[in-house]
């Protein structure tokens, strides 16, 4: 699913039946407190799912400053997990090459 599609996908009358029913839910921000400018925010994603199609216990309410936040925490972090596994898979390969 591209960002594209998702972004559609947040149009769909289902996730935002299901969005209502979350911020109305906890009724402020879980990080902040905030009560205003709130987002449905998926804990987690699952691969091949819709947004709409997740346990409520996978949402919470964010305030759109800490919502960007924490995807832009979450990028930060595949980053880096990223980058550690090329090291790792490099060390390997060095290991493999000395030890012949």
């Amino acid at each position: 699913m591209t960002r594209d599609d998702y972004k559609w996908y947040l149009k769909d009358s289902r996730w935002i039946v299901l969005a209502k029913y979350v911020k109305k839910r906890d009724g402020v921000c879980q990080y902040c407190g905030n009560d205003s400018n709130l987002n449905a925010h998926h804990l987690r994603y699952i691969s091949g799912r819709m947004p709409w199609d997740y346990p409520e216990d996978y949402l919470i309410t964010l305030c759109k400053g800490c919502h960007e936040k924490e995807h832009k925490e979450q990028k930060e972090l595949t980053r880096m997990y990223n980058n550690m596994k090329l090291i790792l898979k490099s060390s390997e390969i060095m290991s493999k090459l000395k030890n012949g």
